[in-house]
This record gives structure tokens, C-alpha cells and sequence, in this order.
């Protein structure tokens, strides 16, 4: 592999590369390789741009859809105690342990009530709900 004196970035998650490495140290895709220019002519390997974070990027096929708050403030005011609110962000322990312990006995359900009602909940991707 042969590296150039201009910096390169990660076409998947927008990292700089690291001199000679071979994949990234961040997201860990592979770097492309790019044949050495003849000593004559200068280098004329594209630099990867950073990747925006809302653009489409080929492996966001496997997230799920963003969940809807009001659906999950909905659920947790009506079946918060058996942890479904949970289980609908994607938090599949956190709703185990609620439906286990009857939502922390009631406790735990009315703090997700108001988490939910002031959109302090993310999914299981970090992603704010919609």
C-alpha cells in the first residue's frame, strides 16, 4: 500500500486515515489502495471528502426507522409498568428489567412518563426520537 502527503479520509465515517494503515481506525472499513504516480507526475488520487451525517450512506439499509415520541410517551403512560415503552425504542434489557420489577413498581414508570414527555429518550442507536 502506498501512501501520498496529502491527507485522506474514511469514505464511510469521515475519519482521517492514519499513514499506512490499512483500515480505518475508527469505523474500520478498509482503505482503498492507490497505485503510486509515476516520480514524473504528481499524485492524482482523489481525497475523500467527510461523509455529511445526514447523507445516505450504503449501510444505513440495516438501522430501523426513527421511532415516534408520542407513540412511546403513549406507551409508557399506558403500559410503562410492563416496559413496552422500552422495548418499542429498542432498549430490549431496560425493558425486561421494568417488566420484571412492574416498571421499578410504578417508580420507574412515571420517571420514563416525564423522560418521554420532555423527549429525553433516545433509541437503541442514540437517535432522538421524532
Amino acid at each position: 500500500m502506498t501512501t501520498s502527503s496529502a491527507p485522506s479520509f474514511c469514505g464511510q465515517c469521515g475519519t482521517q486515515h492514519i499513514a499506512d494503515s490499512a483500515f480505518c481506525t475508527n469505523c474500520g472499513t478498509p482503505r482503498p489502495i492507490v497505485a503510486a504516480a509515476p516520480a514524473s507526475q504528481p499524485s492524482t488520487a482523489a481525497v475523500a471528502q467527510p461523509i455529511a451525517p445526514d447523507a445516505s450512506v450504503p449501510g444505513d439499509a440495516s438501522l430501523p426507522p426513527q421511532r415516534e415520541y408520542i407513540i412511546a410517551l403513549l406507551l409508557s403512560i399506558f403500559l410503562g409498568t410492563l416496559g413496552v415503552d422500552r422495548f418499542y425504542t429498542g432498549h430490549i434489557g431496560l425493558g425486561v428489567g421494568k417488566l420484571l420489577t412492574f416498571g421499578g413498581f410504578g417508580i420507574w414508570a412515571l420517571i420514563d412518563i416525564i423522560l418521554y414527555a420532555t423527549r429525553s429518550v433516545t433509541d437503541v442507536q442514540g437517535r432522538p426520537l421524532i
